[in-house]
């Protein structure tokens, strides 16, 4: 509470001095206070309309409210409701309470519903290509087992045939498995078992595995390499690290159609408390803008490309929260 006799302050209480931090030295007249408590420029030319249209339409009763912010003397910005009580014809009594704390949780409430309407969107174009996704490696799985059972087809053809059945039935294991891995991350239900790993044995595990499916699909167009610049032993779940890895890797090859895909760590200082883990290819990139949301749950990056990029864009968020529980 202030009291105010022809826009000079004669007197400010304990709570005003608590909250705000000005004393009458500081913010003798009202000028004072607008210099001190709106500090932008355009903002106070704001107020201080606001402030004259008030006092010359309101009956002052102390039943009609502004909301604005103020900046305190410490420089903090807090959000008040103002109330005016005329006392006598040239003396008012300004009463300001503080719902900065109200209306953080309204912001905070509004953001939480637009958070979860882009979930809710999010999860339903989740599911619509789920059905998608699930589908067509099912389909080659009926379609190829039907056709196995005919006694016409060649060894060769037979042979053909197997191959895209085991393609199809990894695919939707993969699919499943994302499922289920993001349902544990976000249930808290994935637990992490570190152990001293060699990191060299393991990449290089990764790599003479992810090799072969390099080697077999599209004629060698794309290279993977592996980059280990000296020994290291990390304390990590390597089940999970294994996990990171291959996605990583899965999603350069997925938006590369020729060159490389690189992976590895950068050198390791004596006394580092980090380790950079990285994965880099020659395929069409990302911009800018992308690069953060690629880590969001069910969200998938589609450039043109010569190659399917089908998916459940689930491998990358899947990795950055093993990397946070790791």
């Amino acid at each position: 509470i202030t009291i105010m006799e022809n826009e000079v302050f004669t007197y400010i209480n304990d709570a005003w001095l608590k909250h705000l931090g000005y004393t009458l030295d500081d913010v003798p007249t009202l000028s004072d206070w607008f210099l001190q408590a709106y500090r932008q420029e355009d903002y106070r030319q704001e107020i201080r309309e606001r402030w004259i249209n008030f006092y010359a339409t309101d009956p002052l009763d102390g039943k009609s409210m502004e909301e604005m912010w103020v900046t305190c003397k410490n420089g903090e910005n807090k959000y008040f409701v103002a109330r005016i009580i005329r006392l006598l014809k040239n003396r008012l009594m300004v009463v300001l309470t503080d719902i900065t704390e109200i209306r953080n949780h309204e912001m905070e409430l509004v953001m939480a519903k637009k958070r979860a309407e882009a979930s809710d969107k999010l999860k339903s174009a989740f599911l619509a290509n789920m059905s998608h996704e699930i589908r067509t490696p099912m389909n080659a799985i009926v379609g190829f087992s039907s056709l196995l059972q005919k006694t016409s087809i060649t060894e060769e053809r037979k042979e053909k045939y197997i191959k895209l059945i085991q393609s199809s039935s990894n695919s939707l294991l993969t699919l499943i498995n994302d499922i289920i891995h993001i349902s544990k991350l976000e249930s808290g239900q994935l637990n992490i078992s570190p152990e001293v790993v060699d990191i060299a044995s393991l990449l290089t595990e990764v790599y003479y595995i992810q090799k072969v499916l390099f080697e077999e699909d599209d004629q060698g167009k794309v290279r993977l390499l592996l980059s280990i610049p000296g020994p290291l032993t990390l304390k990590v779940d390597p089940q999970r690290l294994r996990q990171i890895l291959v996605n990583l890797i899965h999603n350069a090859y997925k938006f590369t159609d020729k060159g490389k895909v690189e992976f590895g760590f950068f050198p390791v200082e004596a006394d580092a408390s980090e380790v950079t883990f990285y994965c880099s290819d020659s395929g069409c990139g990302i911009s800018a803008e992308y690069s953060d949301k690629v880590f969001e749950r069910f969200m998938s990056f589609e450039p043109s490309t010569e190659k399917v990029s089908g998916g459940t864009g689930l491998g990358l968020a899947i990795s950055k929260n093993l990397v946070e529980l790791m």
